[in-house]
C-alpha cells in the first residue's frame, strides 16, 4: 500500500551517516511503490551525496518526499558545480578518472535538476510512476 505523504529530511554533518541514510531513502523508496526501483534510488542517492562531499561544503541537506511522486533533494553549502561539464549526454570514457556520478543518476531516475544559487547547490531528481523520457 503506498502512503498518503511521506517526508523525510536530515543533515549529513560527517561521512559515517552516508551508510545510515542510504538505508532510509531505500525505504522510503518501498514504502512509496518503487519497491522494484528501491536499489537504483539507493545508488543514485550515494552518487549525489559523494558529489556533494567532494565538491561542496557541509551540512549536506537531504530531503524525500512522496507525492504522487518520489522526489530527492541533495544540497550543499557551494556554487562550484560546472553544469556543462557535469551534465554529460554519454557514458563517460572507460579511461576517463571523473564523470560518472550524474551521469550515473541520469541513468538510474527519471528526471534531475541541478540549481546552482549564491549559496547552495541542489540536485533535485524524482521518479515518476510515468517516467519522463530521458532524465
Amino acid at each position: 500500500m503506498v502512503p498518503l505523504a511521506v517526508r523525510y529530511r536530515a543533515e549529513i554533518t560527517s561521512r559515517g551517516q552516508t551508510l545510515v541514510m542510504r538505508s532510509e531513502i531505500y525505504d522510503i523508496a518501498i514504502r512509496s511503490g518503487f519497491a522494484d526501483r528501491a536499489d537504483d534510488v539507493a545508488v543514485a542517492f550515494t552518487e549525489l551525496v559523494a558529489n556533494a562531499q567532494e565538491h561542496g561544503d557541509p551540512p549536506i541537506l537531504v530531503e524525500a518526499w512522496w507525492d504522487g511522486r518520489l522526489v530527492i533533494e541533495v544540497s550543499n553549502y557551494g556554487t562550484g558545480l560546472d553544469q556543462h561539464g557535469a551534465w554529460k549526454n554519454r557514458p563517460p570514457e572507460p579511461d576517463d578518472v571523473r564523470g560518472r556520478g550524474l551521469w550515473l543518476v541520469r541513468q538510474l531516475v527519471d528526471m534531475v535538476d541541478v540549481r546552482t544559487g549564491t549559496e547552495r547547490t541542489t540536485v533535485h531528481v524524482e521518479l515518476s510512476p510515468e517516467p519522463h523520457i530521458g532524465a
